[in-house]
């Protein structure tokens, strides 16, 4: 299929394609579009190979200019940032880092599937940043709601927007998935908590490239539940731009991983995510980009 054609509604296969548009594009498209943005969301399934390769792909495409890229990572909690800062700094070995950061305890995953990835920000000398917020506010805001925080917690808190009501809707089924039955204040919690995680994030980014004005993007990695359709720290920072007096257009832009796996089904790396219809109905990314059949 020749670079910039429209594809046909049928399911989508390898490639990268503008979701909007309907098209598929040469890396080279996704690249160009991509170093025009501020903040590029990468999203995963954390144990997905082809997932982290399309983030290292990105990263290592837009850090190879001439301007500053720094590395967002949902992998790390903020509390942790000093230790980031010693390792792209040389102060510290990846090793050492890990262990400061509780790798093993906080995220638990492989860190191999993330090391190229900061391993080449360090050899840039380019920010790595932890955009988590603490997991034990987070798990109190799901127990006991924001109300129910000390003064001193909510203090620790973001500026949160609750008003998305496609969000909530869509939280519901989850938490109806999940046994949680229709207890509504169960759901405002578990509703709050989330919002508080996708603001967290979308605030630690937002604050560091304001403190950082030389620094012309930030590449960010989290799971795709958090930038799919927007909901999650896409609209969060398009908010705080627009609320600092800016035009928020173009300024973010999405990038979702696929993996073409048999007996898949209609899970988020199946044949759901390589509907062309549904893709462009549900506003799910910017452009996904789908990999080779696994």
């Amino acid at each position: 299929m020749p670079d910039d054609s429209v594809v046909s509604p049928s399911l989508l296969g390898p490639g990268i394609y503008d979701v909007a548009e309907g098209r598929l594009i040469e890396p080279d498209a996704l690249f160009a579009r991509l170093a025009q943005a501020r903040f590029v969301l990468v999203g995963e399934s954390h144990d997905d190979v082809w997932h982290h390769e399309v983030q290292r792909r990105v990263y290592e495409k837009l850090a190879a200019g001439d301007v500053p890229v720094a590395l967002g990572m949902e992998m790390f909690q903020r509390d942790v940032q000093p230790v980031l800062d010693a390792y792209v700094a040389g102060e510290i070995d990846e090793a050492a880092m890990l262990e400061q950061t509780m790798w093993s305890i906080r995220w638990g995953m492989d860190p191999d599937f993330y090391s190229a990835i900061w391993r080449n920000a360090q050899a840039h000398g380019y920010p790595v940043v932890a955009l988590n917020i603490e997991r034990e506010l987070v798990r109190e805001v799901g127990r006991k709601g924001v109300d129910g925080l000390t003064a001193e917690q909510q203090a620790q808190l973001p500026e949160m927007d609750l008003s998305n009501d496609a969000y909530r809707h869509h939280l519901r089924e989850i938490f109806a998935q999940h046994g949680m039955g229709d207890d509504e204040e169960r759901l405002d919690k578990f509703f709050q908590a989330q919002v508080l995680w996708d603001e967290a994030m979308a605030a630690s980014a937002f604050e560091f490239m304001s403190a950082n004005p030389a620094v012309e993007r930030i590449v960010m990695l989290a799971g795709s539940g958090h930038i799919t359709r927007g909901w999650g720290i896409p609209s969060r920072l398009e908010r705080r731009i627009e609320m600092r007096g800016e035009e928020s257009a173009g300024q973010v832009v999405t990038v979702l991983p696929v993996t073409i796996r048999d007996g898949d089904g209609d899970s988020g790396n199946g044949t759901l995510y390589r509907d062309l219809n549904y893709l462009q109905r549900e506003s799910l990314a910017d452009f996904v980009w789908i990999g080779p059949e696994s």
